[in-house]
């Protein structure tokens, strides 16, 4: 009776969709966005990571425990932490016209601040035109990004009045990402 149970259990377990776990690391971010009419000519993220977490990495950082991280105790660390978050690309995904864009992670900056830890994310491409998405995003949960508040996105340089930024779920190659931002340009929708 038991094993009649147990099979079928068992095959309803190994048949099922894998279940989501909750994100270890909540972040929120703030977007910068350089602009020059249709183009974005560079991008810096902030992350602020969750009170957990951060407390995690004050007393990963501060070495020798006298509450304070210098340069030096940051500079010995960095490698270390931040390898696993590069070799996945950071969670950025851009696209420009839909398609992957090639760009390059020009500065990271750990930012220590009294309640909480964060990095400065300094990215740089090569002439991005609109129309162009980006997205932190993890497919497996360990992070889970979103924007910093209503004032999360700042625009510096010359924008196209025809252009206008979207905030929020993403679509096609993006469909699933919760947090992304899209510049349109002419676009009537």
């Amino acid at each position: 009776m038991l094993r009649k149970f147990l099979i079928p259990a068992f095959l309803a377990l190994v048949a099922s969709p894998p279940v989501l776990a909750n994100p270890d690391v909540w972040v929120t971010t703030n977007w910068h966005v350089q602009m020059a009419g249709h183009s974005v000519t560079g991008l810096t993220l902030d992350w602020t990571f969750d009170a957990f977490a951060s407390s995690y990495l004050f007393t990963t950082f501060d070495a020798d425990g006298d509450g304070t991280v210098t340069n030096q105790e940051a500079q010995a660390k960095e490698d270390e932490l931040f390898a696993p978050i590069a070799e996945q690309d950071w969670y950025l995904t851009i696209l420009g016209d839909g398609a992957p864009v090639s760009w390059h992670l020009q500065h990271v900056e750990p930012v220590f601040e009294p309640d909480h830890f964060g990095l400065k994310l300094t990215v740089s491409f090569d002439g991005l035109q609109a129309p162009f998405a980006a997205s932190l995003h993890d497919d497996v949960l360990f992070f889970d990004f979103s924007f910093a508040g209503d004032d999360f996105l700042t625009v510096e340089g010359p924008v196209d009045p025809a252009c206008r930024f979207v905030a929020g779920p993403g679509e096609g190659a993006l469909e699933g990402h919760t947090s992304t931002i899209t510049l349109r340009c002419g676009d009537p929708s």
